[in-house]
């Protein structure tokens, strides 16, 4: 069994690392080509977010791979966009190489099966085995590229503006965020033609200022400038476009849980899926729809595979991926944020009062086994005892990040609070008591 190299969502890391540099994905390309010929692949599709890596690491990736294997290029193009492609244009497998809402400092890279599906668990030790096995070197071959660029942004343009009314967003002055990243330059495009007057945030990329203080990740900017200029909404996507924070006129960021009730209404969905990180209020919420609401472990991946068992027609994450099965299996930040503009376009009542909750994390310089973290493990104890039937603490470690995050929810805002501070106070002993 091959070294696990895949995080929750793919490969990530500082661009120069162990994972994210040139030797490592030409050894990824030598490894997808061990695939291809036992799992008869023939063509791959090849996108980035615009970070100025990206053309270092596709190179090598290529570099990689055998000459019989077909490389079509959709050049800088969102996650959802890329995933769309790989089933549009026929490929066996796409990649996407991005790091989503990290720094421009680094990079990495997402899998996609031929029908835009995230690769599975398993797709992934394969890849991790191949790895680990002594290949045979490409030799610095290079697979000829065709660039269809032009002919997947068409496409996806199309495929996005067909899943909505053509005046969605009549006579909306919208605010667009586009964190400097793959979908900066094409979501004015996109919202203007379903009606929407633009302006525009985030939409100067240069590959070294993706999610430099704007974006999903920093939406303080968009609030301020929705308010100010008297926008009806605004949108914040990530680097890769597949997260959305939505605000409202009053600048206010809405809760994931208040975005994703109301879509799953306007659908007439019978259940939505989401994680175990939404909001408990959001079942209470739903019941008086006839919707269930189904749970999963955190990650997108595991929403859409859940959906998939279920038939679900909608679901997500209160962090901003949502999914619509009917545009695909991976979230799209900025259709997920019209969608939810047309779901509350009539002006029905899509607020509700959510529990109070609180959030953080905590960085560590290499993971502590939560088996092993006894302050923090007592911390828990208490608080769970303190919350019962009212509320929850969930810890788990950040599979992107070297953090570990802490989610408290309980009757009012003030005790989330104060039980959140005491277990990162917890852990912070934890860290301190193994020498970080």
């Amino acid at each position: 069994m091959g070294e696990r190299i895949f995080g929750t969502d793919g490969i990530r890391g500082q661009f120069g690392g162990k994972y994210v540099c040139e030797d490592f994905f030409r050894k990824i390309g030598e490894a997808i080509g061990a695939l291809a010929a036992s799992r008869h692949w023939r063509r791959i599709l090849v996108g980035d977010d615009g970070r100025r890596s990206a053309g270092i690491l596709r190179a090598a990736l290529l570099s990689g791979l055998p000459d019989d294997l077909e490389v079509l290029s959709v050049g800088t193009l969102s996650t959802p966009a890329i995933a769309f492609s790989a089933k549009k244009f026929s490929a066996d497998v796409a990649l996407a190489l991005t790091a989503s809402h990290n720094c421009a400092a680094d990079n990495g890279v997402k899998f996609f099966s031929g029908q835009g599906w995230k690769w599975t668990r398993g797709d992934e030790v394969a890849l991790e085995c191949a790895i680990g096995e002594r290949l045979s070197p490409s030799g610095g071959r290079r697979s000829a590229v065709a660039d269809i660029s032009a002919e997947a942004v068409a496409a996806y343009g199309d495929h996005f503006l067909s899943l909505l009314p053509s005046n969605a967003l009549a006579g909306k002055l919208m605010v667009l965020d586009g964190a400097n990243g793959a979908a900066a330059w094409l979501a004015q495009k996109l919202y203007v033609a379903l009606g929407a007057t633009v302006e525009q945030l985030g939409n100067d990329p240069n590959g070294l200022n993706i999610n430099e203080n704007c974006g999903s990740e920093h939406p303080e900017l968009l609030c301020e400038r929705v308010k100010n200029c008297g926008a009806h909404w605004g949108v914040a996507v990530d680097g890769d476009g597949d997260r959305a924070v939505i605000c409202d006129s009053s600048g206010a960021v809405v809760p994931g849980e208040l975005i994703m009730a109301p879509i799953a209404v306007h659908l007439g969905a019978d259940t939505l899926v989401t994680t175990v990180l939404s909001n408990g209020a959001l079942e209470a919420h739903l019941e008086k729809f006839s919707i269930a609401v189904r749970r999963t472990d955190v990650g997108d991946r595991n929403v859409a595979e859940d959906m998939k068992r279920c038939g679900s027609a909608f679901g997500g994450e209160p962090s901003g991926h949502f999914i619509w099965m009917a545009a695909g299996p991976v979230a799209d930040g900025l259709l997920a944020a019209a969608l939810f503009f047309a779901a509350t376009a009539d002006g029905c009542r899509w607020r509700f009062p959510l529990n109070g909750s609180a959030a953080g994390s905590v960085a560590v310089r290499r993971p502590i086994p939560l088996g092993d973290a006894t302050h923090l493990s007592a911390a828990l104890a208490r608080a769970r005892a303190a919350l019962g039937g009212s509320g929850r603490a969930i810890v788990r470690y950040s599979g992107t990040e070297s953090k570990l995050r802490l989610s408290v929810e309980a009757k009012t805002s003030q005790d989330a609070e104060m039980w959140l501070n005491e277990l990162c106070s917890a852990f912070g002993a934890d860290v301190a008591a193994n020498g970080q």
